[in-house]
């Protein structure tokens, strides 16, 4: 359990305003945090990293303090067993992909390199460097070099903002495959609807540095008041067998849709489809987009 409560001040585009997080992230959750640019996400992130320091309060994992302002303890990145991911990878330049990885450990381990290589199905990149990858290898690397380290709190910034919306698909499920092999607690940032929902168990709304919402991505993004004669074009995040029928959740925009379908609906459908919804009289019909 990482219990957090701390107090920081931040510049946003209405002035300066004091930030006050409250909250406790279970081992092996995955938090998202979402909101308007300036809100305090990044911020948080590098406050729970060690990068930047809270004015006051407490940053606690189990019963091990990494930040108490109290007992004016301040534990920098390398002792709060943190992995990082930063939207632009940070990756080393001047080293190849093998060292990329080594360097994060404290003490060599070939072994360790040679496994998080093959996990992420890099062997082959083993001996080249960040400039000559792709984006979405990079970010491959990226993610191996944070999760070599065994870390008890994965943090990543927009990790996939950058990439088109196949690229980023691809990559959402490499981290889900990624996280099932080292569970740890997952804290990231995103503006994606259907990422956050296919990625995340909750989602922290930030609004000028306070909590807004918390909650399961399905219940904080749900519109209940929503018509039902609409046409609506979305991506397909959640599918529940439900008796004789499926439940099917769908982002649109910034909000998530909940429609019945029947079972030839969904027959050539899967999580990330893209589909059209016209919807008459509440009779919903679902059409797969090429």
């Amino acid at each position: 359990m990482l219990s957090i409560d701390i107090k920081k001040t931040i510049e946003t585009s209405s002035g300066h305003v004091v930030m006050e997080i409250r909250m406790e992230i279970p081992a092996h959750e995955r938090l998202a945090l979402t909101g308007v640019s300036g809100s305090g996400k990044t911020t948080l992130l590098r406050m729970l990293a060690g990068l930047t320091e809270p004015d006051s309060g407490r940053i606690y994992w189990q019963d091990q303090p990494w930040f108490d302002s109290e007992k004016k303890i301040n534990h920098p990145p390398e002792r709060r067993a943190v992995g990082f991911v930063f939207q632009d990878y940070a990756l080393f330049p001047n080293m190849t992909i093998y060292e990329n990885l080594a360097f994060a450990l404290s003490e060599p381990d070939d072994e360790a390199v040679r496994r998080m290589l093959q996990l992420t199905e890099l062997e082959g990149l083993a001996s080249r460097r960040p400039d000559t990858l792709s984006g979405g290898q990079k970010q491959r690397v990226a993610l191996a070099r944070a999760l070599i380290r065994k870390p008890v709190l994965l943090l990543m910034d927009e990790p996939l903002a950058a990439m088109d919306t196949a690229l980023r698909k691809k990559m959402q499920q490499e981290i889900l495959t990624l996280w099932n092999e080292a569970p740890s607690m997952m804290v990231w940032v995103s503006h994606d609807m259907a990422e956050i929902c296919r990625l995340s168990n909750r989602v922290c709304v930030l609004d000028n540095g306070r909590m807004a919402k918390l909650g399961n991505p399905m219940d904080v993004y749900h519109d209940k008041h929503l018509s039902g004669k609409f046409r609506m074009d979305g991506e397909v995040v959640g599918m529940e067998p439900n008796d004789t029928i499926f439940i099917l959740t769908i982002a649109s925009g910034e909000q998530l849709i909940r429609v019945v379908a029947t079972a030839s609906d969904v027959a050539s459908l899967q999580i990330g489809d893209r589909v059209t919804v016209v919807s008459k009289a509440f009779n919903p019909i679902i059409i797969k987009q090429n």
